[in-house]
């Protein structure tokens, strides 16, 4: 216990030349204590229990440990188990020079969130919106060190995630986005490539706007707009969900007894992909386009796209970094536990009466 103090002491004082990656893994050496302190107390009832035994009956029936033996391989044992949990701390002390290679590009996933991506029609059991985000995350998952950022929009647009080189925090906000986040409805690829474009931070050399929709749209497609993305040297990857037969607008997919979003004649509207405009919106960007009706999309055309965008434009970074240095807390700590195992023979203790 003292020499776990005395570590996180040195760790508290000298933060800047001295600390451990992990510090708590450091406490874990006082779940030894309720052991020892049952040890000790079992080994004085002991010591108590043979002190009331004649003499000529504990030599017959009754041997005990000596004492110095116990001390030195408790001791040992302690030690060894000490130095194991720094080792597992990982203790950094000093500086030394390193390089990274920094990939200076980002991509915009851009979520359609209207009522029409909670069809059914992919599979009985998911939404387009659920197969849609499935697929952002896959594509997150197969990125190599490009920042990313989340917008969702409708009739409007709203940024869910600015752009950061967290995956696991981009993949944790796609999950969470859900139709009702927008409450004006409608598709506005207009809005959404403006709010899309401006989320890009400023010199980034590779710039992608990855959209993901059904094609659903009762407004113009903004070709001006997409025309001028290539110039601006932004990537458009449309990808278009669901089914050409199409199917029925739950109201709230999570409570189907809702039933269908309705007509002005009150009869359930039919949502179909949009392949057209899916495809339009790509080539007026010059881009490419994807259609799929895979509850499990591939989307490792678009990956590969995406991963070109900086091919010869990688920035070589000089990091000041820590120097590890677990190997030697880990050697002591395997020295002390073979002097435990062995101690018996080293020091040539033989087990007599006390």
């Amino acid at each position: 216990m003292l020499l776990t103090g005395f570590i996180l002491l040195i760790h508290a004082y000298f933060p800047d030349d001295f600390y451990l990656r992990y510090p708590k893994v450091v406490w874990f050496n006082l779940v030894f204590i309720p052991f020892y302190l049952l040890l000790f107390r079992q080994r004085a009832q002991l010591r108590k229990l043979v002190s009331k035994i004649p003499a000529r009956l504990l030599s017959s029936f009754v041997q005990f440990e000596p004492t110095n033996r116990f001390w030195r391989k408790w001791i040992l044992f302690r030690v060894s188990m000490f130095f194991i949990f720094i080792a597992l701390a990982q203790p950094l002390f000093g500086t030394k020079m390193g390089s990274s290679l920094k990939k200076n590009s980002e991509v915009v996933i851009a979520m359609d969130v209207s009522n029409s991506m909670n069809t059914l029609d992919i599979d009985p059991n998911l939404t387009r919106l659920e197969v849609a985000k499935r697929a952002a995350i896959e594509l997150i998952n197969g990125l190599e060190g490009e920042k990313v950022g989340v917008l969702i929009f409708a009739g409007n647009a709203y940024v869910q995630l600015p752009i950061t080189q967290d995956y696991n925090t981009a993949k944790l906000f796609i999950k969470e986005i859900e139709t009702n986040m927008l409450s004006n409805q409608g598709t506005n690829f207009d809005i959404a490539i403006d709010m899309s474009r401006d989320m890009f931070s400023e010199g980034t050399a590779g710039k992608c706007i990855l959209m993901v929709t059904d094609g659903e749209n009762h407004e113009k497609v903004p070709e001006k707009k997409l025309k001028k993305l290539p110039e601006e040297n932004i990537f458009l990857a449309v990808v278009g969900l669901g089914t050409s037969n199409g199917g029925l607008i739950y109201r709230d997919p999570t409570k189907p007894f809702m039933g269908y979003i309705t007509d002005e004649k009150g009869r359930p509207v039919l949502s179909k992909v949009g392949k057209e405009l899916v495809e339009s919106l790509a080539k007026n960007a010059n881009g490419i386009a994807m259609v799929t009706d895979d509850p499990f999309p591939n989307l490792s055309n678009l990956l590969t796209e995406i991963n070109q965008l900086n091919k010869g434009d990688l920035r070589n970074l000089d990091l000041e970094i820590k120097e590890t240095y677990f190997h030697i807390p880990l050697i002591i700590g395997l020295v002390f536990w073979l002097l435990f195992q062995f101690s018996d023979f080293l020091f040539n203790t033989k087990v007599k009466n006390d």
